[in-house]
């Protein structure tokens, strides 16, 4: 124990537990404080002879505005004599950041084992921790008050509590920081493709404190080249050591164009230098130094192309730079033809402790450790297998999760295939395809290991029909040529049923994902279902049930779809697809109105793998839609009922109201991100004469708003003929999409001239903006018009797509068809049609068979199928042979799929006698 100290004890070992709050460092007898001051303490624990429970937290003062943060604090030194469990402190922030003004160590039960009781020091537990004051003072309520940073501890049982303090008085400085930051990003000046390369940006911030959020970002300007995959901050100088590196997590964000991330962002918070209010200030230690990780796709098109890399860091609101970095990209790699890995098996079964025996439906788990050979810029390619040659039917494997270390983070993040084997009912073989994974040497891994480790969580479950006996589970791991690092292990399936835990009652919580629950009518709504698990339970079945209120003119509101949106790392039982396909809607009035809804998940295991509270919790959305009910009057209310049935037993139920909102118009924001595009899909520049063209019609909704949708296409061509206009894809953000009213005009000539929809309000429900560009996102309505053009056209056919947004003046997009005799733009398909088949459909009844008798009337069908992309002449031609001993009284098309939709149903058929 460090000698330079003034607690001094008279006794060795005292009779009682003894503490005492010390200030250290240069400022340990500073009573007034500035922003920028950092204080150091030491506290000490004196334990007395035998064990004693032991919980320490230290704090900052607690006012609704931050005034003071903790650097994380240490374990300085523990006495020769005390038995205790290592233990990391907890930090805590009453603003949800890295500004830590809370830490505990919870050490459980201290043992004094009296070893040695000649020195005082043997027997004495030392932490270590730092306070800076961020607060400018410039308050009222903060200038000239006083505020303590408290220490205390909780022993004997919760029985004693003993707490220490130390007084100061915040003051404003009147000391003049104007230091220039400065920045600079450097890389590598090539980059193979499917390869990945680290980058650094160092920050030099001569400034006192300021909020700073750093973004990094592939090529801006070219779309579908690299994707970011990682950010940290690595390393800081003396003068920000107080900055929570560890704990400051980059957040990657999402492209909507490709496959890949299109940002990674870094909130730091405030950011202070406590260096600069020091005697000692040395400007050398102003730095804090990022890396980032770029991976780029396996593109040949690529090789010798050069682009930029770009970052930005802003502080504050007043102060942003940029900067960029050229990059060439480089032909691929080959890969290692060595051994660079090594694979590693950690077979759990956790709700049965310490043992390997599964009854059948409860599943077992095995941790494979994929652990790099620390080689800086080295590829190889990853191809996870799990199953093996064993009975079939027995096990349902699953790649549940996957962990990867700061220097490996750049993988595939494909969802695994799973196989399945002949005869088989349930996969059995499952395939995860990392790709290839470049060791960036980021962080330093002879230091932390973990940062060159792919960790890739394998479930298996074995079925009810499982024989008890002894089964082995195979894995492969291939990498690189054709190279192979295999691992197994066993499980016994036993018939006996096991212990499971009986208080598994989750924590069960339903409120509104967005707002207060009022909804205009037409519009939509989320419900946010949440279901935290105990961990270690298991359920048989667990089911979800939503039910609207109805009467007899209907339901007041529509459930229209129930998606999972998280699903913990601790489920690995529940998969997305799972449940899709169990989600189940009823309409009790037969009306495609859905006033139920229903999840039902069956054998739900729930692991204690992962530490936090979120990854025990399943999250759904249930979107819901304000329906036009005459019950449904403005400021009217009713409620939603969300319950949740498991174990076939227990029902834990939530009521949710909604609102009725009537008499406003779902409108757009003046100057906001709503986008319309509309593209025109034919081939050809001009139309030939019989043949289709099709425009697409993409409009994008805001987040978190609701737009009444018209749209409406016509013609004043006598020639040109509107086949359909239709939806086609719905973004994910988007709510219910429900057409309230197809707008049709059919003249004489039976072509359809108009066609419309009106959709009412259509919600965006989600929280992604609008990419600024015609491709289709989470924010897209994406519609369909198809149009003909009929024999003896004239030279041009006008046509007009109108779309109206809330209260907005419609937007018009004009088209002229030019006409043409000219078909060489167009490929005319030859070969004869395939899968063409004649049956007799009923009149009445089943009446299928061929036999006729005098006076009786057969319907004889003829069905063919048209694949995709085709263009053909087409003429049907039905012949009665004897003659003048049938009659065929009617001809004609009865029905057509959506794909077809130039095809009209009622075309006029020729009859014809010989």
């Amino acid at each position: 124990m460090p000698r330079k100290k003034r607690y001094a004890p008279m006794n060795a070992v005292p009779a009682f537990m003894t503490f005492a709050l010390e200030k250290i460092g240069e400022n340990a007898n500073v009573t007034e404080i500035v922003q920028g001051t950092q204080l150091s303490f030491r506290l000490f624990i004196h334990f007395t002879n035998g064990t004693t429970d032991m919980t320490v937290e230290i704090f900052t003062p607690a006012n609704q505005t931050t005034i003071m943060i903790l650097c994380p604090p240490i374990i300085s030194y523990v006495g020769s004599n005390l038995q205790i469990n290592p233990v990391i402190p907890v930090l805590e922030s009453k603003s949800q950041t890295a500004l830590f003004d809370r830490a505990v160590f919870n050490f459980g039960n201290v043992t004094n084992n009296m070893n040695d009781v000649t020195k005082a020091e043997n027997s004495i537990l030392q932490i270590d921790f730092n306070a800076t004051m961020i607060n400018p003072a410039t308050s009222s309520s903060i200038k000239n008050q006083t505020f303590w940073v408290s220490a205390g501890a909780e022993y004997n049982n919760q029985n004693d509590i003993w707490v220490g303090q130390s007084m100061y008085i915040a003051k404003e400085s009147d000391k003049n920081v104007s230091g220039t930051p400065k920045f600079n990003l450097t890389g590598p000046s090539k980059i193979p493709i499917a390869s990945s390369a680290k980058f650094r940006l160092d920050l030099n911030l001569p400034i006192l404190t300021k909020k700073v959020k750093v973004d990094v970002f592939p090529p801006l300007n070219t779309s579908g080249v690299m994707s970011v995959c990682n950010l940290k901050v690595r390393d800081t100088g003396r003068n920000f050591a107080c900055l929570p590196v560890d704990y400051i997590e980059g957040k990657l964000i999402n492209s909507r164009v490709y496959n890949g991330n299109s940002k990674a962002h870094i909130n730091m918070g405030d950011v202070v230098n406590s260096g600069i209010m020091s005697s000692v200030y040395d400007s050398n230690e102003d730095w804090i130094s990022l890396q980032f990780a770029m991976n780029v796709f396996d593109d040949a098109s690529l090789v010798g192309k050069q682009f930029w890399i770009g970052a930005s860091v802003t502080m504050d609101t007043d102060f942003i730079w940029t900067g960029q970095y050229l990059v060439e990209i480089d032909a691929k790699v080959d890969i290692s033809t060595t051994t660079p890995l090594t694979v590693s098996a950690n077979v759990k079964t956790p709700i049965v402790k310490k043992t390997d025996l599964l009854s059948p439906n409860i599943y077992t788990y095995s941790d494979e450790e994929i652990r790099f050979i620390h080689r800086k810029y080295k590829n190889f390619k990853l191809i996870c297998h799990s199953g093996g040659k064993f009975i079939l039917n027995f096990f349902e494997p699953s790649f549940f999760s996957l962990k990867t270390g700061d220097n490996v983070a750049c993988v595939s993040r494909d969802e695994p295939k799973y196989l399945t084997r002949a005869g088989e009912t349930v996969p059995s073989y499952t395939r995860l395809d990392l790709g290839r994974v470049t060791n960036t040497g980021m962080m330093d891994g002879k230091k932390n290991q973990s940062t060159n480790v792919i960790k890739v969580q394998i479930v298996s479950t074995p079925l009810k029909k499982t024989a008890a006996q002894k089964y082995t589970v195979k894995t492969n791991v291939n990498y690189g040529k054709q190279k192979t690092l295999p691992k197994a292990y066993d499980v016994t399936v036993t018939s006996a049923p096991m212990t499971l835990p009986t208080n598994i009652t989750p924590d069960y919580n339903v409120d509104y994902a967005q707002g207060s629950g009022s909804v205009l009518v037409g519009a939509s709504t989320d419900l946010l279902v949440n279901v935290t698990f105990i961990p270690g339970s298991f359920f048989s079945n667990l089911n979800i049930e939503s039910l609207a209120p109805t009467d007899s003119q209907g339901t007041k509101y529509t459930f229209c779809s129930i998606r999972a949106v998280h699903i913990g790392r601790n489920l690995p039982c529940i998969k997305d697809d799972d449940i899709k396909r169990n989600v189940k809607f009823v309409s009790s009035s037969d009306d495609n109105k859905y006033d139920q809804a229903f999840v039902n998940m069956t054998d739900l295991c729930v692991t204690r793998e992962y530490p936090d509270e979120v990854d025990n919790r399943l999250s759904l959305l249930i979107t819901v839609r304000m329906e036009d009910h005459p019950a449904n009057s403005n400021n009217s209310k009713d409620w939603v009922t969300v319950g949740l049935y498991y174990n076939n037993k227990t029902i834990l139920v939530f009521q949710n109201s909604l609102w009725t909102l009537r008499g406003q118009v779902a409108d757009v924001v003046p100057g906001g991100t709503e986008r319309v595009d509309v593209v025109e899909v034919s081939p050809v520049s001009s139309q030939p004469i019989g043949y289709v063209t099709g425009y697409n019609i993409s409009i994008k909704i805001p987040p978190l708003s609701s737009i009444s949708v018209i749209v409406n296409a016509s013609t004043t061509s006598p020639s040109l003929q509107i086949c359909t206009l239709k939806v086609i894809a719905v973004g994910s953000g988007l709510g219910c999409i429900v057409p309230e009213k197809d707008i049709l005009e059919i003249p004489d000539s039976n072509m359809l001239k108009k066609a419309g929809i009106n959709f009412g309000p259509v919600t965006n429900i989600g929280t992604d903006s609008v990419h600024d560009s015609y491709f289709f996102d989470k924010t897209t309505l994406l519609m369909q018009l198809v149009v003909k053009l009929a024999d003896g056209v004239t030279a041009t056919n006008p046509l007009e797509i109108q779309v109206k947004l809330g209260s907005q003046t419609p937007k018009v997009f004009p088209f002229n068809l030019k006409t043409t005799l000219n078909t060489t733009g167009i490929t005319m398909t030859t070969q004869p049609l395939s899968n063409v088949t004649s049956f007799i459909g009923a009149i009445t009844g089943n009446d299928t068979v061929p036999e006729i008798v005098k006076g009786q009337s057969k319907r004889v069908l003829t069905q063919f199928y048209v694949p995709a992309d085709m263009v053909r002449k087409m003429k049907i031609e039905t012949t009665l042979d004897p003659i003048n001993q049938v009659e065929m009284s009617d001809y004609n098309v009865v029905y057509k799929g959506e794909n077809l939709p130039c095809i009209d149903k009622g075309t006029k058929s020729v009859i014809e006698s010989k």
